[in-house]
């Protein structure tokens, strides 16, 4: 998985930058922070809304269906556009995973090739912006190892990156949140509203499939 992640950090929009910040240690920075406009919460100016296409949301609905009671889970693609995110592609862990009731293993040399065949069949190839994975039960907030990964992913991706987590708690539940990596040693979390549907992703033709002629002009 690291390949393309890394792959795909490279290659980001260039409106992304990370710029790493020094506290002083009595600096105290939130773990967690809501930032749901639609909670009456500010959002995070790095992230203000995420928005999930169709196609995004049944892969990661009928992956979690399959894996019943394990945990699942795979990466994020799309495209960041100013200061909203947009969630076309999603993945899974692939036939090879390994899948446990608190924690999975993706399969790398399936995860690496589904991202790049998903990534070329659009107009404008997607970009690596984070993961996703179900956890157990109501824990909607992230374990040790969880941080560990995602500052993995927030690092290479440049800009921070997208976690999402589902719950069935007994419904199908996601929680989205942005992770910030700027803070010396700490991550910090805002929980941040999603959007469904097809008709916001639409925005300068970035879920538009790639014509014969564009892909010969790469």
């Amino acid at each position: 998985m690291k390949d393309i992640v890394q792959a795909y950090a490279k290659n980001m929009l260039p409106q992304i930058g990370l710029i790493k910040q020094n506290l002083p240690p009595q600096t105290q920075i939130p773990r967690y922070t809501d930032g749901r406009a639609s909670k009456g919460h500010v959002p995070n100016p790095k992230c203000k809304n995420i928005y999930m296409s169709n196609r995004a949301f049944a892969q990661i609905y009928c992956e979690t269906q399959d894996k019943a009671k394990k945990e699942t889970g795979g990466l994020l693609l799309g495209h960041f556009w100013e200061n909203d995110w947009y969630i076309i592609e999603s993945g899974d862990p692939g036939y090879n995973g390994i899948f446990h009731h608190a924690y999975h293993e993706s399969d790398e040399k399936y995860v690496n090739h589904v991202c790049a065949i998903l990534s070329r069949i659009y107009k404008h190839p997607l970009h690596f912006l984070g993961m996703w994975h179900r956890h157990p039960g109501q824990l909607d907030t992230f374990s040790g190892t969880d941080d560990c990964t995602n500052k993995k992913y927030a690092k290479n991706a440049g800009n921070g990156c997208i976690s999402l987590l589902v719950n069935k708690d007994p419904d199908f539940r996601l929680t989205a949140y942005y992770v910030d990596d700027r803070f010396e040693n700490s991550l910090a979390y805002t929980k941040t509203d999603i959007i469904f549907g097809d008709e916001h992703v639409s925005c300068q033709n970035i879920n538009e499939i790639a014509t014969q002629s564009d892909i010969d002009r790469r």
